[in-house]
């Protein structure tokens, strides 16, 4: 089998785990901290959450099959923070996007795949809230814990996870 095989063939298997698995997890329940509002992903947030995604991630592009996936359950899990603007305008500032892997089915377990807020809002406990939100969210839906992968080098994550708990190994 070529490599090319083997990863769409691990893509779609991603894919088929994920939406059999998630369709169970209630939506994201809207809620206000701070004038900054937090709720689950919907298609028109599409455009905004992969801005975020590719200015923080070095350029990388969103994968279609994520795209694929967080529209019909990003509801579910891919929670966005948004702050209104006096004319009512609303804008993504902060997403932070979960999915399941193989391990995570097992040890039943949600993987937090990418957090991260606009640089004009850090500092503002945006991604804490976030994190807190979803902790809860999860728990509710009867997983045991939060899988991550945060760079020793981010430290303004690592700080955040740490603080609610997350145990560095």
């Amino acid at each position: 089998m070529t490599t090319s095989f083997l990863a769409k063939f691990n893509g779609l298997f991603f894919f088929i785990r994920n939406l059999w698995h998630l369709h169970r997890v209630p939506t994201f329940k809207s809620q206000e901290v701070t004038s900054i509002a937090y709720r689950g992903y919907v298609k028109t947030d599409a455009i905004a959450v992969e801005g975020i995604y590719k200015k923080l991630n070095g350029g990388t592009h969103f994968r279609s099959l994520r795209r694929y996936l967080y529209d019909p359950l990003g509801h579910r899990c891919l929670l966005v923070a948004t702050q209104t603007d006096e004319h009512g305008a609303e804008t993504v500032i902060g997403m932070n996007m979960y999915y399941l892997n193989a391990r995570d089915v097992r040890d039943r377990t949600i993987h937090e795949a990418f957090i991260g807020v606009m640089p004009e809002m850090k500092g503002r406990g945006v991604a804490t809230t976030m994190r807190k939100i979803s902790i809860a969210h999860f728990k509710f839906a009867g997983f045991l814990g939060i899988s991550s992968r945060i760079s020793a080098e981010n430290k303004s994550s690592l700080h955040s996870a740490v603080k609610l708990g997350f145990e560095p190994v």
